[in-house]
């Protein structure tokens, strides 16, 4: 499902998906990396290389209007964990922090998170530790 039920903008999907970019940062030689930012490595992550599979997001909400697709640390000024994923797309009122967004695990589970817990206390979309142990800051 690419589209949430709940979802009221004409965007043709809701969420993005993780790019595993720390992953790929750590593991690739620069020019191979320099390859997979420009979508362009020939081959994905393998699933072991996820050690906390129901603590790891592979999916998340997006902020309406967003055309990105997936989730990377060095995009933008803070990161797409941070500028592109909607942390309270599912709030009362104005208030983004009342609520919360769905996310997706690579245990196959679905959560609902309140508002910022997808980045701290641990950044959930990190498979390295130095990431997942660096909270993002919210606005």
């Amino acid at each position: 499902m690419l589209k949430c039920p709940a979802d009221k903008a004409k965007d043709d999907r809701s969420y993005v998906i993780n790019g595993f970019n720390d992953h790929f940062q750590a593991t690739l030689t620069p020019p191979e990396y320099e390859q997979f930012k420009a979508h362009q490595w020939p081959v994905g992550m393998k699933e072991s290389q996820i050690p906390s599979p129901s603590e790891t997001l592979t999916f998340g909400e997006k902020r309406e209007g967003s055309k990105h697709m997936h989730m990377d640390f060095s995009q933008g000024q803070n990161g797409n964990d941070v500028e592109e994923i909607d942390q309270g797309r599912h709030r009362v009122g104005a208030n983004e922090a009342s609520g919360g967004s769905n996310f997706s695990f690579a245990d196959g589970s679905i959560k609902y998170l309140r508002y910022g817990m997808s980045v701290r206390p641990v950044n959930l979309w990190a498979v390295r530790g130095e990431w997942r142990n660096a909270p993002a800051r919210l606005p």
